[in-house]
C-alpha cells in the first residue's frame, strides 16, 4: 500500500517510537501518542529558532540589536578553543513571538574564520545560515548546557520584563563535522511566550 518494504515501515516506526510519537503495545498494536502531540515546544529534539516560536504557534521575527568585534575573554576563549584576547565578532539579537520578545541571543565567532566579507543584513540570519558562505564551515551538532537564570536590567529591557524575573538560560557550543568549536551562543527564554517540554523514555 506504502509502496515500501516492511522493513522500511518498521524502522520509521522505529524512529516514531523512539521520539515519543508513538506507543508499541505487544500483543495489541502501535498507536499514536495523545499527550505527545499535544506539546508544541520540545526541548529534546533539534530546533531553530524561528522554527520553535512557529511551533509555538506565533509569528516569529527578528531583531539584529548590535554587532561588534571585541576581545575573547577567559570563558569564550576556553569554550571556542582560541587564545584569549582573539578577536571574536560578537552579534546580539532578539527574537519576537507576535512581535513581541521571546528570546534573546547572543553569538560569538572567532573573527579568524571569517573569509568572505559579510555585510549588516547578513547577520540577521542565524549564524547557521551564514557561515556555509562567510566561512566555508558547516555545523554539525550543538551542546547545550541549561541553566536557571534571572534577568539582569539590560536583559530585562531587551525582553520586556522586570529585572530579577526568572529565565532560562542556555550556554550553546556549536561544532563543525571535526569537532572544532565554531560558534559559542548564550540565549534567554521569556516563558511568557515559549515554555518547553522533555519527553523522557523509561526503561524498567
Amino acid at each position: 500500500m506504502l509502496g515500501v518494504s516492511r522493513g522500511t515501515v518498521s524502522q520509521a516506526l522505529a524512529m516514531l517510537t523512539s521520539e515519543g510519537l508513538v506507543l508499541r503495545k505487544q500483543g495489541s498494536g502501535t498507536y499514536t501518542n495523545p499527550n505527545i502531540l499535544r506539546l508544541s515546544v520540545r526541548a529534546d529534539r533539534p530546533f531553530q529558532i524561528n522554527g520553535l516560536i512557529e511551533s509555538a504557534g506565533y509569528s516569529p521575527s527578528v531583531d539584529l540589536i548590535e554587532h561588534e568585534v571585541s576581545s575573547a575573554d577567559a570563558e569564550t576563549a576556553a569554550l571556542l578553543d582560541i587564545p584569549v584576547d582573539s578577536d571574536v565578532l560578537v552579534v546580539r539579537r532578539v527574537f519576537l513571538a507576535d512581535d513581541e520578545p521571546a528570546v534573546y541571543l547572543v553569538d560569538r565567532l572567532s573573527a579568524d574564520i571569517i573569509t568572505v566579507a559579510y555585510k549588516t543584513e547578513d547577520l540577521e540570519k542565524l549564524l547557521f545560515h551564514v557561515l556555509p558562505d562567510r566561512c566555508g564551515v558547516y555545523l554539525s551538532y550543538t551542546l547545550s548546557n541549561l541553566i536557571p537564570s534571572v534577568a539582569s536590567e539590560r536583559v530585562a529591557d531587551l525582553l520586556k520584563i522586570d529585572p530579577g524575573t526568572p529565565l532560562l538560560q542556555c550556554n550553546d557550543t556549536h561544532y563543525d563535522i571535526d569537532n572544532r568549536p565554531i560558534v559559542y551562543s548564550t540565549l534567554y527564554y521569556s516563558d511568557k511566550k515559549l515554555r518547553f517540554s522533555v519527553m523522557r523514555k523509561l526503561h524498567v
